[in-house]
């Protein structure tokens, strides 16, 4: 679909005082997972986005995916290669943005009203989203993917829970890796409850 679906929360620096690690993987994946649970209608989800290198996010984004899997969920995630980040999308924020600095921004409801008024095909949807721990909760289930920042393409389905495939290229041959941990005898129950949080 065209344009951009901007989630409009309090303000980031309002955020990171209150928040200790305010730009790690727990507030995108909190806002993500509202959104797959609230509003997917699918059991096959194809995802593009940035690499987060520096944020840590990709570790326990792999590790949400994977978890997300064991309740049926098949999963194509593509990130970017630096440098060949800029697309359509890009263009719909920088309408935003031209919007943004033309109005005054004091409430969330200012925010919304610059969101929807940027352009037509920009929607802004106003939520409540519950934080969580991910990152403690999905380390429990999920290691680290070595080489990660080698690969660009990544595929989990409910089929194969034990492993991700993954491409260099969409052209080149995919390579299985595992990371889930070992369920032994010390948290077997909670491996049972993958689909549970």
């Amino acid at each position: 679909t065209s344009g951009s679906i901007i989630i409009c929360l309090p303000s980031i620096k309002a955020l990171a005082r209150t928040v200790k690690k305010a730009h790690g993987p727990n507030n995108v994946l909190s806002m993500l997972h509202y959104h797959l649970h609230n509003n997917l209608a699918a059991d096959t989800i194809h995802l593009h986005c940035d690499y987060c290198v520096g944020q840590n996010k990709n570790e326990s984004v792999l590790g949400y995916f994977m978890w997300r899997c064991s309740t049926g969920l098949a999963i194509e995630l593509s990130f970017m290669r630096v440098g060949r980040t800029r697309c359509a999308v890009d263009g719909y924020f920088g309408l935003i943005k031209q919007q943004w600095r033309a109005s005054e921004n004091d409430t969330l409801e200012d925010v919304e009203h610059a969101v929807k008024s940027s352009c037509p095909a920009n929607t802004a949807e106003m939520f409540t989203w519950k934080w969580r721990q991910w990152d403690t909760f999905l380390e429990q289930y999920f290691g680290p993917l070595k080489g990660i920042a080698n690969f660009q393409h990544f595929t989990m389905t409910a089929a194969n829970m034990q492993h991700i495939s993954c491409r260099e290229a969409p052209d080149r041959e995919s390579t299985l890796f595992s990371i889930l941990r070992k369920c032994g005898a010390s948290n077997r129950s909670r491996c049972s409850d993958l689909g549970k949080y």
